[in-house]
């Protein structure tokens, strides 16, 4: 088996990492693997015929060469490229980055959810992974995907990150799907730890943000100081949520939310809208109190203020009650290679 792992080229976010992690597992898990590819691709991806093999190449379009040359103008300025072999560095071992790869019946392409288009042109000539790492994002990039009918075809297996996405396949006639989360890089000796004093400080992700939710953010803002987490490098990030009591987030979950799982891990007592995947319990497994109701938080904000309050008068309390929480993250990495593991079983034994 050849896994070639499509990755957008230069992006450092949830889904990148989620990618970076499942090449990781399964080079890990298959001893006679030399490499795995991955794709860092820009928007344009084609299929290619050259000497009677396959190729898919990513072509730059002229808004991508603008931007190029842009990025190259502002070095000047101080502008670092961001590069994901090194933000995923803990992951690259054997992984080899390349702009172009041979198609074949041997070939197994991991595609995320944004690109239907391109997982039903490679169907007919090599095995899909569809990973549906959100659902939202499906629908917010261009493609010519209308119906679900194309993504049934036999050899494209579809994988879940969340419950919320399961559903959406099954309401959408795709029966068959696969588990297959990702994890968070906790740390077990911070979960044994006893709780600290911290800031009482609320740290919140602003790009999920909405006017909605901005209005209940400025009534809070009358009671404690509110921290974006925006600018940041990931150890940056990870040193808010060390030294900072709450973090909260209001923005719609498209699939499990990594950084909801992070700050939890190093110890925020975490709060979150009630709104896509956060509705359900597998996919964000905290109590009910800790979840704000979409329309509540407009009509009655004083409701979940007084929950804020309450946290940081009892602290110790709260961060105790969201202890089982903070354990199944701990458990995210053996889950995570044990569903790679039953996938990769499934694929390799169908014709």
């Amino acid at each position: 088996m050849d896994f070639i792992v499509f990755i957008p080229k230069d992006v450092v976010t949830g889904g990148p990492e989620a990618s970076h992690q499942l090449s990781n597992a399964i080079y890990s898990l298959n001893s006679e693997m030399d490499t795995i590819k991955i794709f860092s691709h820009f928007e344009n991806i084609k299929l290619i015929k050259k000497k009677q093999k396959l190729y898919i190449s990513s072509q730059t379009s002229l808004k991508i060469k603008i931007k190029l040359v842009l990025k190259s103008f502002l070095k000047f300025f101080g502008y670092k490229k961001i590069s994901q072999k090194s933000v995923y560095k803990k992951y690259v071992k054997n992984i080899n980055y390349v702009n172009d790869a041979e198609i074949n019946k041997n070939s197994i392409c991991v595609i995320p959810e944004v690109l239907p288009d391109i997982a039903v042109l490679l169907a007919p000539f090599c095995k899909i992974i569809f990973w549906w790492l959100s659902v939202d994002n499906f629908y917010s990039k261009n493609h010519n995907i209308s119906s679900f009918v194309d993504l049934r075809h036999p050899s494209i297996y579809h994988a879940y990150q969340s419950i919320y996405a399961k559903k959406f396949l099954l309401l959408n006639g795709i029966k068959e799907s696969y588990q297959l989360t990702d994890y968070t890089n906790c740390r077990p000796k911070f979960l044994q730890e006893k709780y600290k004093k911290r800031k009482k400080t609320i740290l919140i992700n602003p790009k999920k943000q909405s006017k909605i939710t901005n209005v209940f953010l400025k009534e809070i803002e009358k009671y404690y100081e509110i921290i974006p987490l925006i600018g940041l490098n990931s150890d940056e990030i990870n040193k808010y949520y060390r030294e900072n009591t709450i973090y909260l987030e209001l923005g719609h979950s498209p699939g499990k939310d990594r950084m909801a799982r992070e700050a939890s891990s190093l110890g925020c007592i975490v709060f979150y809208l009630k709104a896509g995947a956060a509705q359900y319990e597998k996919d964000l497994n905290l109590d009910d109190y800790y979840l704000f109701d979409p329309i509540k938080i407009v009509n009655i904000p004083e409701e979940y203020i007084k929950r804020i309050k309450s946290v940081f008068k009892r602290p110790i309390e709260h961060w105790e009650n969201q202890e089982v929480f903070r354990i199944s993250i701990n458990s995210e990495k053996a889950k995570f290679f044990d569903e790679t593991s039953k996938l990769i079983e499934i694929i390799s034994k169908r014709k």
